[in-house]
């Protein structure tokens, strides 16, 4: 997902066959809100969703959570309450579960 590459920032999601090495750009058949263009975000996979947090969008740094369904391809934005984390730049992400 993402990062930045010769056109700049980028929000773009690429899926790899690992049977057959073959990628494919499922950005044009995702659904939903699509995160901003950024770099610097982490990701971590988890329940049949990707989940994306932090990173820079040229005007400032990120501290949102979207989540990317991989069966349905949507995108949405994750809400919560509490201490949310304020925006950074290649945080390190976890799963816990348990």
């Amino acid at each position: 997902y993402g990062g930045c590459g010769t056109v700049g920032r980028l929000n773009d999601l690429h899926q790899l066959d690992t049977a057959t090495l073959q990628w494919t750009d499922i950005t044009p058949d995702a659904l939903g809100t699509p995160r901003p263009t950024s770099c610097g975000a982490s990701m971590v996979s988890f329940n049949q969703s990707l989940l994306v947090i932090g990173g820079f969008s040229g005007q400032g740094l990120l501290g949102d959570l979207y989540r990317f369904d991989t069966v349905s391809l949507t995108w949405s934005l994750v809400g919560g309450s509490g201490d949310l984390p304020t925006g950074r730049y290649n945080p390190g992400v976890a799963v816990v579960d348990g």
